[in-house]
């Protein structure tokens, strides 16, 4: 999630990529660390485990549900996680969980509001529908440090033609 900042103590998880297990370095936040199937807000993978799972999803369109999906993803391949056990993150929102449904509450446009439903195609679709198939274009690449070990890629992201894009509130003429 680009809303959360790891702390410095979290350093040695975020500075190199993970050889064996994905990495949840998110399990220290307190917002979500009492629900044991929690996997989402940052979590780090390398390219190969990450191509393994297939990525991301690109069904969910709104806040919710792709984090419990990517969690499926990886029990599906098999991969376990490792975590930190201390450390904190900024929560950029600055929002617990109440706070955060409340206010989605009153927004629903920004929530995910057929999540059960895309989750509940995961054992069919999980193989199909993510990184193997994402449609996008490149629009910029810009190095963001001398060395160029980070880059920072702008894309434009596409439809994909799943019975969810007529729930995202993009149509073609938007594209």
């Amino acid at each position: 999630d680009v809303d959360l900042l790891p702390s410095l103590e979290l350093r040695p998880y975020y500075v190199q990529l993970p050889t064996e297990k994905p990495i949840h370095i998110a399990r220290v936040w307190d917002r979500y660390n009492s629900n044991p199937s929690y996997f989402g807000g940052v979590v780090s993978f390398s390219k190969e485990m990450f191509e393994r799972v297939n990525g991301f999803p690109n069904t969910f369109w709104g806040w919710g549900g792709e984090d419990d999906e990517l969690f499926k993803r990886t029990v599906k391949a098999k991969l376990t996680s490792i975590a930190p056990t201390e450390g904190s993150l900024t929560d950029m929102e600055d929002m617990n969980l109440d706070k955060k449904l409340a206010f989605l509450r009153t927004n629903k446009i920004l929530k995910c509001m057929n999540k059960h439903e895309v989750l509940a195609e995961h054992d069919a679709t999980w193989r199909s529908n993510g990184l193997h198939d994402l449609k996008y274009t490149e629009v910029a690449r810009k190095a963001l440090d001398p060395a160029g070990k980070c880059i920072k890629v702008t894309v434009d992201v596409m439809l994909n033609g799943h019975w969810t894009d007529d729930r995202c509130g993009i149509d073609d003429t938007q594209l």
